[in-house]
């Protein structure tokens, strides 16, 4: 059963969509950093709340109150109310045949 989409939130190259519900099997990340930049090397982290990794390289973020998702530089803190979220790196296309993640 796919979970519906409630609201989204994008910082940089990242899209964050509010889902119904965590999908089973994933793997609780030990620390609050949903990301680490490919160019700079600043993260994409939670001020509160849990980051999980699934399969295939997806991740998962469950806040059970309000929280904020934080960029060490040069992005706005965004505030998320309380729910679960799944955070999609953006892609590029350069061509029919071309993609390449967004690097932030």
């Amino acid at each position: 059963m796919k979970s519906k989409i409630q609201k989204h939130y994008r910082q940089g190259d990242l899209l964050i969509q509010q889902i119904e519900s965590l999908p089973k099997g994933l793997k609780k990340r030990a620390n609050k950093v949903v990301l680490y930049g490919l160019q700079t090397g600043h993260s994409h982290f939670l001020k509160s709340g849990s980051v999980y990794d699934g399969k295939n390289g997806s991740i998962y973020i469950e806040l059970p109150t309000k929280s904020q998702f934080l960029h060490d530089s040069d992005h706005d803190p965004i505030d998320l109310p309380k729910g679960v979220y799944q955070v999609i790196r953006q892609k590029e296309y350069l061509s029919k045949d071309m993609v390449r993640l967004v690097i932030d």
